[in-house]
């Protein structure tokens, strides 16, 4: 048994493309795919079930999880060192803990509703040495009592993205990520297309907080001008000492869906 998965894990190195769709991921998987696939640099998990407690990689730069589910019972932890960008698109049952992610880079993160806060904010605190977040965290409940403890402090954090979510109770949860933000240069705000949708719900009275960006040079809003939102959005922009000249607006239309090199040109 051990030759036939060994062979078997030996012809998996060999036509592994980066790509994983529709499997199951059992315990080991991880443990034997970074023993038998050793150049490995790019992998992208579409529509994934993984039930793995470990995922670790010594070669690993880029990692995408896409629509995938992780166990309900247990945390897998993820622990990359090597790994620059990480992409996790909608991931179900419990979001996975983050060890060791000292070289990434850029970050692109959506969660879902299902998802436990608890861990969620876990799952932040495994980001919090990241240089471009793109965080879209919708329809949760967060605790004023604890407001600044679900949100880590973003060191190195120079580019950051968030939505609509972000901006319930008075911009309580946009101005807790100024403030854990120091280094920040750029703020992307999205806003709805049409209409409005849910922002986080925020459980208790906010209180007022301020804050300074000295390094943010440019606020980049992408809505619809006639979004009601807007001017809600530019009164406290301005009120909070960022002017007129660093606001951008942008129509959705204007903006060109980036992508990163290894998605890019890997997975099309």
């Amino acid at each position: 048994m051990l030759w036939r998965r060994r062979l078997w894990l030996w012809r998996l190195s060999c036509w592994l493309t980066h790509w994983l769709s529709n499997v199951f991921l059992r315990h080991g998987f991880f443990e034997q795919l970074n023993r038998g696939c050793s150049a490995l640099e790019d992998m992208f998990l579409y529509d994934a079930i993984i039930i793995d407690q470990e995922f670790s990689s010594q070669t690993l730069k880029a990692l995408t999880i896409d629509y995938s589910r992780f166990s309900d019972e247990y945390q897998t932890s993820i622990s990359i060192q090597s790994l620059v960008h990480l992409s996790m698109e909608c991931p179900a049952g419990r979001v996975p803990s983050l060890q060791n992610m000292t070289s990434l880079v850029t970050a692109s993160i959506r969660v879902l509703e299902e998802n436990v806060v608890a861990d969620t904010r876990q799952f932040l605190s495994g980001l919090s040495g990241v240089r471009n977040l793109d965080l879209n965290y919708p329809g949760k409940k967060l605790e004023m009592d604890r407001e600044l403890q679900w949100c880590p402090k973003f060191s190195n954090l120079t580019d950051l993205t968030l939505g609509q979510w972000c901006l319930g109770a008075k911009f309580s949860t946009l101005t807790i990520f100024l403030q854990n933000s120091p280094m920040l240069e750029k703020l992307t705000l999205k806003l709805p297309e049409h209409g409005l949708s849910a922002s986080a719900i925020i459980i208790g009275e906010p209180k007022e907080r301020s804050f300074t960006c000295e390094h943010l040079q440019i606020v980049e809003v992408t809505c619809e001008e006639d979004n009601p939102l807007l001017n809600c959005v530019q009164d406290y922009l301005v009120a909070k000492g960022i002017t007129s000249v660093q606001i951008c607006i942008k129509c959705p239309s204007q903006i060109q869906r980036e992508e990163p090199d290894f998605f890019r040109y890997e997975y099309r």
